[in-house]
């Protein structure tokens, strides 16, 4: 489902690509993604790599969920590249020009969707077990959830391989059905869950405050508040929820009954094919602006240089990973009292993505 002009049909006779000539508009769109996707996902890079206070546990999936979108637009770019590619091939190094294609494609997306799943438990984890979250999850294990994240996509992409069999059974009866819920229902289940809780203690807490009885405005404070929330958990689920699912669900039906989905427009066609390219511009986006200390970057690079000092990160960066020193302090109440202290969810650890 990504752009060429011609039909490509491997081995067992099943038509990988069917694709067809596009409108202008199409390819200008495209180009918007590319550059938009290598700007925000390269900036997330610099911003890691260059900020050192910025490399906290949380953040380190973030990078590399950056890196799988990254890799997510450089497949585009060869999708496009494609028919000048091959020109000059015959049609076997062609299907198997195709399969590569679709292998990296398959590869880059596995490791997107488990970066995000990864970081929804993560959220979930330092809000729900704030007391033990520096002790139990460091950088070590980090960086082994992030091993983990590519050998799981190595592997589906890999099998992909599959689709060469001339007896199409295990592909359409056991890789599909993998990649239905593996890619798409299991990671939307665990995201689901994770933000439905953080919900739940941010709205258990702006209930039992004990400083909304003083104020007169507290109910209206409390309503709005509790829909800052529900926007950003909104934000952050919708990429699984609303693309992803929608991508493999339409994937999965495809593969057992090409023609029980029908796109009427050129430009319905390109929004699905091009979904996976296009959230994965869309992730950083997300995360940058949802994120204080990556908006201190942006908005430091506009001020007036003789104004602006070195880059420092807000004092409660590490709020939501330091270990309490208080023994009475209960695991509830400090997850709590981060989700609402300053700017929302600026002071737990969504203020870190």
């Amino acid at each position: 489902m990504n752009s060429a002009e011609t039909n490509t049909t491997l081995p067992n006779g099943n038509e990988l690509f069917d694709e067809k000539p596009r409108p202008l508009e199409i390819s200008i769109a495209t180009y918007m993604i590319i550059v938009l996707g290598f700007g925000a996902n390269s900036f997330i890079c610099f911003a890691f790599a260059h900020y050192r206070r910025i490399r906290s546990v949380n953040n380190y999936f973030v990078f590399n969920l950056a890196v799988s979108d990254l890799l997510l637009i450089v497949s585009l770019c060869l999708f496009e590249a494609r028919p000048a590619m091959e020109k000059t091939l015959s049609d076997g190094d062609k299907d198997k020009l195709d399969l590569a294609l679709v292998m990296f494609e398959t590869f880059c997306g596995s490791a997107s969707i488990a970066n995000l799943t990864v970081i929804s438990y993560d959220r979930y984890y330092s809000v729900t077990k704030p007391l033990h979250y520096a002790a139990n999850i460091t950088r070590r294990k980090a960086v082994i959830f992030i091993v983990c994240i590519w050998v799981y996509a190595t592997v589906v992409g890999l099998l992909q391989m599959l689709f060469l069999l001339p007896n199409d059974h295990f592909f359409l009866y056991g890789y599909i059905p993998f990649l239905g819920v593996f890619n798409s229902l299991l990671p939307l289940t665990i995201a689901l869950y994770c933000y439905i809780t953080i919900f739940i203690i941010a709205s258990r807490h702006l209930r039992n405050n004990p400083h909304r009885s003083q104020d007169p405005n507290a109910p209206a404070n409390i309503l709005t508040k509790n829909l800052k929330i529900t926007f950003h958990i909104l934000v952050l689920v919708a990429p699984l929820l609303l693309c992803w699912s929608t991508y493999y669900i339409i994937t999965v039906v495809e593969a057992y009954c090409l023609n029980c989905i029908t796109l009427d427009t050129v430009f319905q066609e390109w929004v699905i094919s091009y979904m996976s390219h296009i959230l994965a511009s869309i992730d950083p986006i997300i995360y940058i602006f949802l994120t204080k200390d990556f908006r201190k970057i942006i908005f430091g690079c506009f001020k007036p240089t003789r104004n602006r000092g070195p880059f420092s990160v807000s004092e409660t960066f590490h709020l939501s990973t330091t270990k309490s020193t208080n023994s009475q302090a209960s695991p509830a109440t400090g997850s709590e009292r981060r989700i609402i202290d300053g700017d929302l969810i600026s002071a737990t650890s969504y203020r870190h993505y």
